[in-house]
C-alpha cells in the first residue's frame, strides 16, 4: 500500500470535511493545519528532496545519491516532522492493515466519502476533486474535450457513465461484472451508438495508462466491449491524422484561459509521444506544439512582467474605466505582438484564429469578466466581447485582415452599426496585414480615412507605434461618445 497515497488522500478528506463547517473546534482547527501542512509538504516533494539532497552533500560530498536514498530520506522528513501527530499515526495504521483485499475497503470508503461530500453538486467539476489524482487530471480534460462536448450536450452523462471505474477499482478481481456495470450505465442513459464509442474509447485509454496492473483484464472487457458496437481502426494512419496542430488547436477551444492552453498542450505533447512511440512513426508535431506551448509562455510572462491584471480585474460593474479599457487594449497588443514574432505560427491563420488567441490571454486575468468570441450582441456576432459577472457588455472588438481602406471602413461600419448597441462605449477595430508590403504607407492611409469618416469627432493620441486611439460619435446618438481602438499588425513574413 503507498502511504504517501493513504497520507495525503486522509488529509485532503479531512480538510474538505471541516473547511463545510462554520465553527471549529480548537482541535478541529489544529487538524485542518495538520491536514494543510501535510498537503503543502506533499506537493513540494520535488523541492522538498532536492533540499534533503543538498543538506546531505554539505554533510557528506561523497555521499552516493540514488532512488533508495531519496525516498528514505523523504520518508523519515516526514516521519520527524508528523510522527506525533494524529493523521500521520492514523494513515500508518491503515497502512498496517491493508493488504490485498483489504485495499478494496480503502477504495470504498473514499469513493463512499467523495460521493457524500460531493451530494449537493450538480456541476461535473466535483470529477476533477475525487480522491484519486490521476482520476482527477484526466477529467479535467475530458471536461474541456471538444469531442466529448459534441458528442454528449450535457457532458455530466458522460461522467455519470465513466465515474464507473471506481466500481472498477473496487471490484477488479471481477472482469466481467465490471463490463456488465458499464453496459448497465450505457443502457440506462440511453447512449447512441456515437456516444458508447465515445466513451468507451476515452475509458479504454483512461484504464491502458494507469499504472494498476489489476486493471488489464478489465481493460481487455471495455475494449472487446467497444469492438463489439464497432471494430476499431487499427490503420497507423488514421490514428496519426488525428494530430495535427490544426486539430490540436481545435480541440484546446474548450480551455479558456493561458494556463489551461498551456497544460493541455503539455499533456497532448506527451500523449502524441506516447502514440508515436508505440506505432514508431512520427510526424513531427512535437516541435509543432513546443511553439505554441512557447508562446503562451511568453504571453503570460508579458503580462506578469508588466502587471496589466490590476485595474481590469478589479472593475466589477458595467461601465468600464478608461484605466481598464486601456488594460484590454494593452492585453491585445501584447498578445498579436506575440504572434508577429512566430512567423511558423502565424502563417496560416486567418482574423478569427488570430482573435482566438486574444481571448485566453483576456480570461487569464480577471475573475470579474469572461471573454468570447463570435457572440451574440445587437444585429449579429462580434468577434470578441468582453463581459462582466452580470453578463452587461463592457468591449468589444471586431478582427479585421486588409483589404484596402474601403474594407477597413466597411469594418468601422460593421462594429457601429451591427454590433454597438447604445450602452457600449468602448470598443476595437484590430487590422491584419498579410499580404501588403509598405506597412507604413498601409497605417497612414488607414489613419486618413478615419479621420474622414462622417462619425469621427477626434483623434485621441497615438498610443503605440501603431496603436490609435479615436473618438467617435455614436451611430444612435450624436451626444453620445465611443472610444475606439484601431490597432494595426503586420504579419508579412
Amino acid at each position: 500500500m503507498n502511504f504517501e497515497k493513504v497520507l495525503t488522500s486522509i488529509a485532503s478528506s479531512i480538510s474538505k470535511s471541516l473547511l463545510q463547517k462554520n465553527d471549529l473546534s480548537e482541535s478541529e482547527e489544529k487538524l485542518l493545519a495538520e491536514a494543510f501542512a501535510i498537503q503543502l509538504l506533499v506537493e513540494k516533494k520535488p523541492k522538498l528532496i532536492e533540499d534533503l539532497i543538498k543538506i546531505a552533500k554539505d554533510d557528506n560530498p561523497e555521499a552516493q545519491i540514488t532512488t533508495e536514498f531519496e525516498a528514505s530520506a523523504y520518508e523519515n522528513f516526514l516521519r520527524n516532522a508528523f510522527h506525533d501527530n494524529f493523521i500521520y499515526r492514523r494513515a500508518e495504521s491503515i497502512c498496517d492493515r491493508l493488504e490485498g483485499t483489504l485495499d478494496n475497503l480503502y477504495q470504498a470508503f473514499f469513493i463512499d466519502l467523495w460521493n457524500s461530500s460531493t451530494k449537493d453538486d450538480n456541476t461535473v467539476d466535483k470529477y476533477c476533486n475525487t480522491h484519486d489524482p490521476y482520476f482527477n487530471e484526466v477529467a479535467y480534460f475530458w471536461k474541456f474535450s471538444i469531442e466529448i462536448q459534441e458528442s454528449f450536450p450535457d457532458i455530466s452523462i458522460f461522467f455519470d457513465c465513466v465515474i464507473t471505474y471506481f466500481d472498477f477499482v473496487k471490484n477488479s478481481s471481477k472482469p466481467q461484472y465490471c463490463r456488465d456495470l458499464i453496459a448497465t450505465k450505457i443502457t440506462r442513459n440511453a447512449l447512441s451508438e456515437e456516444q458508447q464509442i465515445v466513451l468507451l474509447d476515452n475509458l479504454a485509454e483512461f484504464l491502458f495508462k494507469n499504472d494498476d496492473e489489476r486493471l488489464v483484464k478489465i481493460y481487455l472487457e471495455i475494449i472487446d466491449l467497444r469492438n463489439s458496437i464497432s471494430p476499431i481502426d487499427d490503420d497507423p494512419a488514421h490514428d496519426i491524422g488525428f494530430w495535427t496542430i490544426e486539430k490540436i488547436r481545435e480541440r484546446s477551444q474548450g480551455h479558456t484561459t493561458i494556463l489551461e492552453k498551456i497544460k493541455y498542450l503539455e499533456h497532448s505533447k506527451l500523449e502524441y509521444k506516447r502514440q508515436s512511440d508505440e506505432l514508431e512513426y512520427d510526424i513531427g508535431i512535437s516541435e509543432e506544439i513546443d511553439i505554441e506551448i512557447d508562446y503562451y509562455k511568453n504571453v503570460l510572462h508579458g503580462i506578469e512582467k508588466y502587471e496589466l491584471k490590476k485595474v481590469f480585474s478589479n472593475e466589477i460593474y458595467s461601465i468600464l474605466s478608461i484605466e481598464g479599457y486601456n488594460q484590454i487594449i494593452g492585453f491585445i497588443d501584447l498578445n498579436i505582438k506575440g504572434l508577429e514574432k512566430h512567423s511558423t505560427l502565424n502563417k496560416a491563420l486567418d482574423e478569427e484564429r488570430i482573435r482566438d488567441y486574444c481571448i485566453p490571454a483576456l480570461n487569464s486575468v480577471s475573475p470579474y469578466h469572461s471573454v468570447s468570441g463570435e457572440t451574440f450582441n445587437k444585429e449579429g456576432k462580434a468577434d470578441l466581447i468582453v463581459q462582466d459577472a452580470n453578463n452587461g457588455i463592457v468591449f468589444i472588438a471586431e478582427f479585421k485582415l486588409w483589404k484596402g481602406v474601403s474594407y477597413l471602413i466597411e469594418g468601422v461600419e460593421q462594429l457601429f452599426e451591427r454590433y454597438v448597441t447604445w450602452r457600449d462605449q468602448k470598443a476595437a477595430l484590430v487590422i491584419i496585414n498579410k499580404d501588403n508590403k509598405g506597412f507604413t504607407r498601409l497605417i497612414d492611409e488607414g489613419i486618413q480615412a478615419l479621420k474622414g469618416h462622417s462619425l469621427f469627432i477626434s483623434f485621441n493620441y497615438q498610443r503605440s507605434e501603431t496603436s490609435y486611439s479615436f473618438k467617435f460619435r455614436h451611430s444612435q446618438d450624436e451626444q453620445r461618445e465611443v472610444w475606439l481602438e484601431v490597432m494595426f499588425f503586420n504579419f508579412v513574413n
